[in-house]
């Protein structure tokens, strides 16, 4: 099955910038970050099994790598 399909990187975008936005307001309102790959992981699959009844475990570990990546440049501005 196809790993890097075009919904699973567009997931994984989208949830990138949702959880970097999240990451960057925790981080200037209370000071600290936390990591989302957990939860980027489990809304990748809630998203891609639940609601588009479709999807397979290579491309939720795609969703979740751009996700993590993604938010993890929130904690990497000063």
């Amino acid at each position: 099955p196809p790993e890097s399909t075009a919904k699973a990187i567009i997931l994984g975008v989208i949830l990138a910038v949702v959880l970097a936005a999240a990451n960057t307001y925790l981080g200037l309102k209370v000071g600290m970050t936390v990591s989302a790959s957990i939860p980027a992981a489990v809304i990748s699959m809630a998203i891609l099994r639940g609601v588009m009844r479709s999807g397979s475990i290579l491309e939720n570990n795609i969703v979740q790598t751009i996700a993590s990546t993604g938010e993890s440049l929130a904690e990497l501005q000063p």
